[in-house]
């Protein structure tokens, strides 16, 4: 019963749209990558080995 309702309905858009959506953001994130500067590259993976004294005390301390 599911089979013929299944066949009869015009569900093929429910695939093409993932598909379309899934490419469009790998294709967006690929040229991003691509483009961007290898300053900022290196600076994003620098930074887990950064030390926290970089910051101010100031800035860490709220005024209440």
């Amino acid at each position: 019963m599911y089979k013929k309702l299944l066949e009869s309905a015009d569900i093929e858009w429910m695939a093409i749209l993932p598909l379309i959506i899934f490419v469009t953001f790998f294709v967006v994130v690929i040229i991003r990558v691509v483009r961007s500067k290898q300053s900022f590259i290196d600076k994003m993976a620098n930074l887990p080995l950064e030390d926290d004294d970089s910051v101010p005390a100031s800035s860490l301390e709220s005024d209440n």
